[in-house]
Formats: structure tokens, sequence, C-alpha cells
């Protein structure tokens, strides 16, 4: 009775593990396409800020490829999404400094400085998107946030989602991958309507 008992909990935790790194992988390659169009705005997500203000490498990232995307003449506006961190600097507000040292006009650039996760990101941004009304959006971050960045924006109504990432990757990629499977089902439930949460 308990060998049978383990193998099943082997062939459960086989079964898992081959869903999972499936899922993780997916991910990955849906969020390594860049999809790239001229488009009304480009939506650039927040991420840590340093303790000196500044924006983290991972974030400088993100940002230089929405310059460089600017510079190539695919959109005139600029969002900024992502609210103050525990060292007391907003990160949108950091953001809009950095693009305006890269020569992006200020008039060029909006802030959404409120939101502390993707999910309200996306839902302050989408109303910003909406009141301009733009229709064609680009979303700029790291390759494996990409897919759930996309879906949420698809979630509050925002139809036409190009996307982009830096050509920026680290040691910390692994975990955050592995977070994504959690988090893009979490937000599957929720836009699908099945999630009681």
């Amino acid at each position: 009775m308990l060998k049978r008992s383990f193998k099943i909990l082997k062939v459960t935790f086989i079964i898992i593990s081959i869903v999972y790194l499936g899922s993780a992988a997916f991910i990955v390659k849906n969020g390594l396409k860049k999809q790239t169009d001229k488009c009304d705005v480009a939506v650039v997500l927040g991420t840590a800020v340093t303790d000196q203000g500044t924006p983290s490498l991972r974030l400088q990232a993100r940002l230089n490829e929405a310059v460089k995307l600017y510079q190539q003449g695919l959109f005139t506006q600029i969002i900024v999404t992502g609210g103050t961190g525990e060292n007391g600097f907003n990160e949108a507000k950091t953001m809009q400094q950095y693009l305006m040292q890269q020569g992006i006009p200020k008039n060029n650039i909006l802030l959404e400085p409120k939101a502390l996760n993707t999910f309200q990101s996306a839902k302050f941004v989408s109303k910003i998107i909406k009141e301009h009304g733009f229709e064609k959006v680009m979303v700029v971050s790291q390759y494996f946030h990409i897919s759930r960045i996309q879906l949420a924006f698809e979630g509050f109504g925002i139809p036409f989602v190009y996307r982009s990432h830096p050509d920026f990757f680290e040691w910390r990629d692994i975990y955050s991958i592995l977070r994504e499977v959690p988090a893009y089902t979490y937000y599957w439930l929720q836009f699908s309507g099945l999630s009681m949460l």
C-alpha cells in the first residue's frame, strides 16, 4: 500500500513538473518574440529603484529600450508606471527623470505613479490610454514579464498590444521565470472570471 502511494506521488510530481516547466517555456518563448510597429504610445513597466534614487540596471535596460524605439519613430508618447517603494523613491518619477536625461521631452512622458504591481499598472494605465484616445499600445518590460502584461492589458480592454524587451539577461531571471508561472495563471483566472479571489 505504501509502495503504491509512493508511486502515485512520484507520478504526480513528474506530471506537475512537466506542466510547470512547459508553462515556463511558453512564457519565455512568447516573451522573447518582439512585436514592434508604429503605435500611439509605449508603456514602460516599473521595477526597483536604487537607494540613491536612480533606476536599477534592469529598469535602465527597459528605459533604454523605450528610448531606442522612440528614436526610431515608432511612437511619440511614453507612459511610465510604478509606485513608491520602501526606500521612498517613486518609480514613475525616477523613470521620467531618466527619460528626460536621454532627450525625451517632458511633454511626451505621461506618469502613472500609483501602481504597486502589474495588475494595478494595467488597470491604471488603461484609463490613461482611454482618456487620451490611444488605440495601439506597446509595452516594454523584461521578456519573462511580457506574457502577463499583455494578458492584463487585454483584460482591461486594450486590444492592440505590441511588445518589446531589452536584451538584458541576468541570473535572477531564473527565479523570475519560475515565479511567472503561478502569477500568469492567477491573472488568467482573474480575467477569465474563474477565480473567487
